[in-house]
């Protein structure tokens, strides 16, 4: 899937489980995410794996899955 495609295609997603923070920046920041995501494109994907902790944007990573990337992400609480 092309970055365009999947970039558009985590919207519902977005929408559904976002918080309106993460609604926002998803309309706010779709150019430099769609720009990003087309230098990530340029990358050959044969052994490529995103790892993020403290997922704070995982609209990058849902598109990056959609884009057929390996992607981990995580959040570790600083409480016990």
């Amino acid at each position: 899937m092309n970055p365009r495609e999947a970039l558009l295609s985590v919207k519902g997603v977005i929408e559904r489980f976002g918080d309106s923070k993460a609604v926002h920046s998803y309309y706010l920041e779709f150019g430099r995410r769609f720009k990003v995501l087309k230098l990530i494109e340029e990358i050959p994907q044969a052994g490529l794996n995103c790892l993020r902790s403290r997922c704070t944007a995982f609209h990058n990573f849902c598109t990056l899955k959609k884009m057929g990337y390996s992607v981990t992400a995580f959040n570790v609480d600083s409480e016990p």
